[in-house]
């Protein structure tokens, strides 16, 4: 809970002066009524309680350590100390008759009610400048212009806690190498951990002397180091750090107020973050609304287009891709892929081994927040540029998977939850897209398939001659497969291959004898590997399909 500060009325009326009696183990004997109203605890009553007690946790030591010397020394002392739901004060030691009684002098601080005035000026100034904006690159420069003056300081830093741990938002005064040794898992660091768990402002006067200051590379010039939670409805949002090179330099009173300035600064950052959210619930459902519209279309790569720059505009894309898998043959086909903005041509690989082959296998969202730090479920195969996040979603239609669609970023923790249940909401759209065109084309190959079946009928049953029928037949499966040649074997009793028409796909389709043709046959398959595979297709009675011809037993031994 924020401590309580005092009111300037009540600097002013003296509320916080008077004197106590203590005995010489520091023990309260009396008071004046003014602090024995102050210090009046319903509980526990202030009689035989140590004076120190009513003084900040942060400052004890130091009031420990100068009534020590006081009685050391038998001379007056005195030393400032913040009182614990109060300000500054002076405490004046002074010995009394008889001797085993002494009087610790209680009033403000010399300059305590000017300095309270300018506290409350530069905190309000503070808090409205603070509250003028929702953009956090604003709310960030205005922190640390306005921490100046509440205190001085040699460096800063404001951290935020996110979903995976620490991020520096903002420094100044570190070495370039500073900022990353403090970024991770709230574990890694018992310094922050503590602020989180105790939830109010740590001071460390030397570092240098403190257990529980935890040294980072680019920190050796700290000294003294406040840290402060900065807190929201009651949500820990980060840490604001505050250094000095000077041990001692901060006291208990000055770690308060820095944590009165952090919890403006975290009502910013909370109202910044809430509009951030907003924003982008607004952008995401917008998102979803124009590929909506889209489905209609019949033209996927126009949809396609549409969710890439979609996505392009919401999030940090740096490689983008939808990549279409075919279930025969157990590859993938990158139909749209992107690299920095500039479209790729597309290419097929086999998904076994691969992170998309992964997705399609196990129909789940991989999200990889860091490549350096997070092993993906298999290795990585890079082509283009390597990258640092990566979001990948299944595109499934039904209980079929169709692909997997990608978002790639050079920028690590790029993607958040909310990035992520957008992908996979456009990927379930997209996928209706994608599966409804496939429906379409199979269809249309369909139809296509029979009318040629029909046509290639015919041709058999009214060409005069078999060299008609032949290029009736050649036309047929030219028009239905296009493929880059053709080839149409004779065969004997033995399967072996005798007479061969060949068909150009770059000219016509009207087949052509073997005469003068020595050598030349479908793909340049040698007459041999011909021979071959006629027999093969000859002895099993059915199709033979070749889907990677190197890795084929009847193609690998030739």
């Amino acid at each position: 809970m924020p401590v309580e500060r005092s009111s300037v009325s009540e600097l002013a009326t003296g509320r916080y002066a008077g004197t106590l009696a203590v005995d010489a183990d520091g023990a309260v004997l009396s008071a004046s009524p003014a602090l024995a109203a102050l210090l009046d605890d319903p509980e526990q009553g202030w009689r035989g309680a140590h004076f120190c007690s009513w003084l900040a946790d942060t400052a004890q030591e130091d009031a420990r350590a100068a009534w020590e010397a006081f009685q050391a020394r038998g001379a007056p002392n005195q030393i400032e100390a913040p009182l614990r739901n109060g300000p500054m004060v002076q405490l004046v030691f002074e010995p009394t008759t008889p001797p085993d009684a002494w009087t610790v002098v209680v009033h403000p601080a010399p300059g305590a009610l000017e300095r309270r005035i300018a506290e409350l000026e530069t905190l309000a100034a503070a808090g409205r400048a603070l509250a003028s904006t929702l953009d956090l690159p604003t709310i960030l420069d205005l922190t640390f212009q306005h921490l100046r003056a509440v205190l001085p300081f040699d460096s800063a830093a404001l951290l935020l806690y996110g979903r995976d741990g620490f991020r520096v938002a903002r420094a100044e005064g570190y070495p370039e190498e500073y900022p990353e040794q403090v970024q991770g898992r709230l574990e890694r660091f018992p310094t922050f951990a503590r602020l989180f768990r105790e939830r109010r402002p740590l001071l460390v006067r030397d570092t240098a002397q403190s257990e529980a200051w935890q040294a980072a590379r680019g920190s050796e010039h700290i000294r003294a180091w406040i840290g402060v939670p900065l807190i929201a409805r009651d949500e820990v949002l980060g840490v604001l750090s505050i250094d000095s090179q000077t041990a001692g330099a901060y006291t208990a009173y000055d770690a308060d107020l820095a944590f009165s300035f952090g919890q403006e600064v975290a009502v910013a950052l909370y109202n910044a973050r809430r509009y951030e959210q907003a924003l982008t619930r607004a952008n995401h459902v917008g998102a979803l609304y124009q590929i909506g519209l889209a489905i209609s279309h019949t033209d996927v790569d126009k949809v396609l287009r549409l969710v890439h720059r979609q996505l392009s505009e919401l999030m940090d894309v740096s490689t983008f891709y939808i990549a279409l898998y075919d279930t025969e043959t157990d590859s993938v086909h990158f139909r749209l892929s992107f690299d920095r903005g500039a479209p790729l041509e597309p290419f097929t690989v086999k998904a076994a081994g691969t992170l998309v082959g992964w997705v399609i296998a196990h129909q789940q969202t991989v999200v990889i927040v860091d490549t350096e730090r997070q092993e993906p479920p298999v290795p990585l195969s890079v082509r283009g540029s390597p990258m640092r996040s990566l979001l990948l979603v299944p595109l499934s239609a039904g209980d079929q998977i169709v692909g997997v669609l990608s978002v790639q970023s050079e920028t690590p923790d790029a993607f958040s939850d909310d990035d992520a249940l957008l992908v996979e909401a456009i990927a379930s759209q997209t996928a209706v897209v994608i599966r409804n065109a496939q429906l379409f084309d199979e269809t249309e190959h369909r139809l296509a398939a029979l009318e040629a079946l029909q046509q290639t009928s015919l041709s058999l049953t009214s060409a005069p001659d078999p060299v008609v029928a032949l290029e009736g037949i050649a036309q047929n499966v030219m028009d239905l497969l296009q493929p880059c040649g053709l080839c149409i074997c004779m065969v004997d009793e033995a399967g072996l291959p005798q007479d061969r028409y060949y068909a150009d796909p770059t000219a016509t389709a009207r087949v052509q004898a073997p005469e003068g043709m020595a050598g030349r046959c479908l793909g340049n398959m040698r007459l041999e590997l011909l021979s071959v595979v006629t027999q093969e297709v000859t002895r099993t009675g059915a199709p033979l399909l070749v889907t990677d011809a190197p890795d084929h037993p009847l193609f690998r031994r030739r």
